[in-house]
């Protein structure tokens, strides 16, 4: 269920719904997308019509910040846990280390994700790692979208992780669902990996 929070459509529930969800949702390959929402998404919608859309048609929209869970305590009455990305992203790894579903991470620098792989060897030894990549620090072209598109289906990635900063990936993500091939789906998270994985794993 989502409830409206000024000019975003934010999910609700409890902390472990979040994460039974989104492992189905990649267990079951179904293309989608979800945002980790924080006050500066919350302001970037409420500035930009298109923006909220995007935001709004994610299957998911988690109350990352404080803020947000205040919002929704105020205006719908009810007190919602907060589903912040540094907490859900290293669950989300947990469970697809256990069930054995393939990730991949898209953006930051090639130093960042050197770094991530580094971190994640140590400390999720059975976790398959489809990819890794780093794309160029602009817009991509039609034929480039389409190439990283087939890259990342012969990856076989369930769980597609991507950090190219707010309002980017966001717009990525939602011009990248349903872009697959084969029995290949992918499901689309917005964290920002470069935090706690390449800090540990330097």
């Amino acid at each position: 269920m989502k409830k409206k929070l000024i000019s975003i459509d934010l999910t609700t529930g409890n902390y472990a719904s979040f994460i039974d969800r989104q492992i189905t949702m990649a267990q079951q390959r179904t293309s989608t997308y979800t945002c980790v929402s924080n006050v500066h998404m919350l302001v970037e919608a409420y500035r930009d019509a298109s923006f909220a859309e995007v935001v709004n048609q994610a299957d998911m929209a988690t109350p990352d910040g404080r803020p947000l869970t205040w919002g929704l305590k105020l205006i719908h009455g009810f007190d919602q846990d907060r589903v912040a990305g540094l907490d859900l992203m290293p669950d989300l790894i947990a469970e697809a280390e256990k069930k054995g579903i393939p990730v991949y991470f898209y953006g930051g620098t090639p130093q960042m994700l050197e770094a991530t792989d580094r971190y994640l060897k140590k400390t999720h030894p059975q976790l398959q790692v489809a990819g890794y990549y780093s794309p160029p620090f602009r817009p991509l072209t039609a034929v480039e979208e389409n190439e990283t598109a087939a890259m990342i289906n012969r990856s076989g990635a369930q769980l597609v992780f991507v950090a190219l900063g707010c309002p980017k990936q966001e717009r990525w993500m939602a011009a990248m669902k349903g872009k697959n091939s084969g029995r290949h789906d992918w499901y689309w998270w917005s964290p920002a990996y470069d935090g706690r994985f390449t800090i540990q794993g330097t």
